[in-house]
């Protein structure tokens, strides 16, 4: 007697909590697809699905970025509704130092390592000593080089994804540097990205480009 009581309760809890869910979906009149006010040779968008996921797409000219991860509906500090958008937390940098090493010369080299040639001419080493900054771009071969063979820090970015920037805090003791990019080198990460909810759709920063601006929610 007490199993099947026991399996009914489970029953039911379990069709309770389904339902509910379900319904919560269903009232989702936030979820649906998002697109960037028409923008001269830019095309972007958010889908905020019902599911509590999003996707994202920028595309200008031969630049394709995008972006993924969850989202969540908050209030501002004047209580008007709005949605937070955030990437997988255990992402990290696509850009990571491999290896440093000190070489003869009065000068510092990145090197980009296992990176697409086409690409390689697009990332910048920079460096900073003092009030002073050099820097210049990688050659063919992913190799950036520096007048100076000490910086108090050095900056490698790329070109078009500025936001994945690597850091390398102090270059005293060495003046070679071998740098690698993953896979999600185009990918947007998302930290506490805020939109606010309006009736025409959503309201905003641009994760790449800078300003404000009206996502129009599709019909």
């Amino acid at each position: 007697m007490k199993t099947k009581t026991i399996l009914f309760l489970l029953v039911f809890f379990c069709t309770t909590f389904t339902t509910t869910f379900a319904q919560v979906l269903r009232d989702c009149d936030v979820c649906g697809e998002y697109y960037l006010e028409s923008i001269p040779e830019v095309a972007s968008g958010i889908n905020l699905k019902n599911d509590f996921t999003f996707e994202f797409f920028f595309s200008s000219g031969a630049l394709d970025r995008t972006g993924m991860g969850t989202w969540k509906e908050d209030l501002s500090s004047d209580n008007k509704k709005m949605v937070v958008l955030n990437s997988d937390p255990g992402k990290k940098n696509p850009l990571s130092l491999v290896n440093s090493s000190r070489k003869k010369g009065r000068q510092t080299t990145v090197k980009m390592i296992d990176i697409n040639p086409s690409l390689s001419s697009y990332f910048l080493a920079v460096g900073f000593i003092e009030n002073d900054t050099v820097y210049t771009y990688c050659d063919q071969q992913g190799e950036a080089v520096l007048d100076g063979e000490t910086f108090d820090s050095l900056q490698v970015m790329f070109e078009f994804c500025p936001d994945h920037m690597l850091s390398i805090p102090s270059t005293k003791n060495n003046n070679y540097f071998q740098v690698k990019s993953d896979e999600s080198l185009f990918e947007i990460f998302f930290r506490g990205f805020q939109l606010s909810v309006n009736e025409e759709g959503l309201a905003g920063n641009h994760p790449v480009l800078k300003g404000n601006y009206q996502y129009l929610k599709s019909n």
